[in-house]
């Protein structure tokens, strides 16, 4: 039979598994995956969703407009509420496009592109402080942007991404495609993470160069923005799979370092053990 001190220890590490078991279940209240700035049937979120992933999406068709004050101090409440184990941001990079180059000549668009730049800085500091309130409670924060727009330079972005991990890869690798000519579209886009992991995976999927592409006018690239299904489910999978094995590992270091202190019989289990050291403690503290 275990010694008091061997089942007072047992007792200790039931606790924690307890107690860290309540803590996922508490999030009903609590999100596993926020999708920040996206449309209400984004793809990513959907895959999520259908891992079993408790969800939740931002954007302006549930009132989150994130250039607004108003609306940044919405979304980091909700932040702070849900605390959700990933966050990823896809700020509007309208402001930031490789295409105003084209109408650098025309003075009045030049004006309106300077007033959208301000509002999208305005954005962009809001995601700067997601990503910082993120990680301070121990969550992965994820950006995305073309690679080519130059919000990649802009201050805010500057200063948020140096404590994370860049990962360049492009749409043709997922299968993102032309609706009509179906051809592959290489768009080239970048995520900065937290994860170093997902940056090693998606830098795997650069275009491979033996195919060709459809070429992005004016008029597509609106249709080149919402993420292809294939890239969705990718980044879904290795979320899920991140966070499942992680909290399954963590109960089995925690049974097998406890175990083996314990030095227990094996025809004792974990169920036994723990029973009977509450029941103890129970005994004393009724004493």
């Amino acid at each position: 039979m275990p010694s008091r001190e061997a089942l007072r220890l047992q007792l200790h590490a039931s606790i924690l598994e307890r107690d860290a078991a309540q803590s996922i279940a508490e999030v009903c209240d609590r999100l596993d995956f926020l999708e920040v700035c996206c449309p209400e049937d984004s793809w990513l979120a959907e895959e999520m969703e259908k891992l079993g992933a408790s969800v939740g999406r931002v954007g302006l068709f549930n009132g989150f407009d994130l250039f607004t004050s108003k609306g940044e101090r919405r979304l980091l409440s909700v932040v702070r509420e849900h605390k959700p184990q990933d966050v990823f941001l896809s700020p509007v990079c309208k402001a930031w496009s490789q295409a105003n180059f084209w109408n650098s000549g025309n003075p009045e668009r030049v004006q309106a592109l300077l007033r959208l730049k301000k509002k999208s800085r305005r954005m962009l500091l809001c995601c700067r402080r997601v990503i910082a309130l993120v990680q301070s409670y121990g969550g992965n924060a994820h950006l995305e942007q073309p690679t080519g727009a130059s919000s990649w330079m802009e201050e805010h972005l500057l200063k948020a991404c140096r404590s994370l991990t860049k990962a360049r890869f492009n749409g043709c690798a997922f299968q993102l495609r032309h609706p009509k000519t179906r051809r592959l579209i290489c768009k080239p886009w970048t995520i900065a993470t937290t994860d170093a992991e997902l940056a090693m995976k998606l830098e795997t999927r650069r275009c491979s160069r033996d195919h060709k592409h459809h070429q992005l006018t004016g008029d597509d690239v609106g249709r080149s923005e919402k993420y292809p299904r294939a890239m969705c489910r990718f980044i879904s999978k290795h979320i899920y799979d991140r966070e499942h094995l992680s909290w399954t590992a963590y109960v089995q270091a925690l049974r097998d370092a406890e175990l083996a202190e314990l030095e227990l019989d094996s025809e004792d289990t974990w169920e036994e053990i723990c029973g009977l050291g509450i029941r103890i403690e129970q005994n004393k503290h009724n004493k």
